[in-house]
This record gives C-alpha cells, structure tokens and sequence, in this order.
C-alpha cells in the first residue's frame, strides 16, 4: 500500500455535490423503503387519534383498556395508545 497523499481544489458546490454522491450511494432512497422501513408518524396515538382509527366511541375505548383489549399509557395527566398494539389488536380480532 501507499501512503501518498492527494490534494484536490474544489468549490464548494463541487464539494457538496461529491458529498451528496456518496451519501446516496451508501444511503437507499426514501422511496425505496418499504412501509415498515418507515417509522411511523407517531408511536403513540392520542385517545381521540385512537378512537378515530378504530371507529368506535370513547366508552368503548375505555371499555378495551379496562378489559385489557388495548392498554394505554399515562404521560402526565394524557392518555396515550401504542400504535402496536392497536395493530395488534386489529390483527388479532381482540377487539369486536
């Protein structure tokens, strides 16, 4: 091996543009990635977010928690569910 050293004069514009070449080599596209590639938006979704996705009332929502169905997490005084575990729930048939 050789320990030469080079020494190369670019803009900054050629400087960046080198930059993005080889990022984007090593980098996949964005969309390339397949769903599950990408996070989702959000890992927690609000009581009402939940609600929404899974069209029912809010009774029924707390219904699921307290029954186990889907459990929520308390982050201060807000409740929130794991976008997991509605997936899941979904997947599964828990909830009817």
């Amino acid at each position: 091996m050789s320990n030469k050293q080079h020494i190369f004069q670019l803009t900054t514009e050629e400087f960046i543009e080198l930059i993005r070449e080889v990022v984007l080599s090593v980098v996949p596209p964005i969309n390339n990635l397949t769903d599950n590639q990408i996070s989702n938006e959000r890992d927690y979704l609000t009581r009402d977010e939940a609600k929404d996705l899974l069209k029912i009332s809010y009774a029924t929502l707390w219904k699921y928690n307290k029954e186990g169905i889907l459990p929520a997490t308390k982050i201060g005084s807000r409740v929130y569910y794991k976008r997991k575990d509605i997936d899941d729930a979904m997947e599964g048939g828990a909830y009817v």
